[in-house]
């Protein structure tokens, strides 16, 4: 969750999850974390992941109110069907959509145009910024069955940074509210630098089975 001190903002944990010894690996306590998650939503409010956490497994999850960065590398389909042309198989998957070009060897593989674009103006009224918004919308992941959930798509080209922030989502936002969004992620990762590298846990040795689970939910909520 997010709160805030004066105008700094602050991550403050709501939910600690545990390994689950018979089931130690990191996919399935993202998944664990994604569904419990899921499970203490309210309504007006929205998961918002770094790369960590792949679009497929939030959608496995069931979340349905999420915003979700994704690579660079990204590519998705039409959820719609294109025509039939008359002969041969009929379409079973929905066009290829790579929002950002792609370098393979010496060959560019070009982008797909998107649907609409937004801009917006950030910085101070003495250094306005400009930042531009590609979008795709009603996509599926490239995979997907018929009937999957649909997201939108939304490349971000904000000038103080050198790479696009690519994310997506199933809400109906703006590019500037998705930025928002994203940029309102960051305090939490404060949480595990300040109880690494201040409180020292990073430098701690425990072993017994509740002991390991324990210290670092500890030094998380210290």
């Amino acid at each position: 969750g997010g709160g805030s001190v004066g105008q700094q903002r602050l991550a403050l944990p709501r939910l600690l999850v545990r390994v689950e010894p018979t089931a130690p690996s990191a996919a399935a306590l993202q998944a664990r974390l994604l569904q419990q998650t899921q499970e203490g939503l309210a309504p007006d409010e929205a998961v918002v992941t770094d790369r960590g956490f792949p679009l497929a497994q939030i959608q496995a999850a069931g979340l349905t109110r999420y915003v979700a960065r994704g690579p660079v590398n990204f590519t998705a389909r039409r959820a719609a069907l294109p025509p039939y042309k008359g002969h041969g198989r009929r379409p079973t998957r929905g066009a290829l959509v790579r929002p950002l070009p792609r370098r393979r060897k010496d060959k560019v593989i070009a982008a797909t145009p998107p649907d609409r674009e937004e801009t917006w103006q950030v910085g101070t009224a003495a250094q306005p910024l400009s930042v531009r918004a590609e979008c795709w919308d009603q996509l599926v992941l490239p995979d997907a069955k018929p009937g999957a959930p649909t997201f939108s798509t939304v490349v971000l080209h904000d000038p103080r940074f050198a790479e696009p922030l690519l994310l997506h989502t199933p809400l109906p936002l703006t590019g500037a509210q998705l930025q928002a969004f994203y940029l309102d992620r960051w305090p939490v990762e404060g949480l595990p630098l300040t109880a690494k590298q201040m409180l020292g846990a990073a430098r701690q040795f425990v072993f017994a089975p509740e002991s390991r689970q324990r210290l670092p939910a500890l030094v998380l909520l210290a």
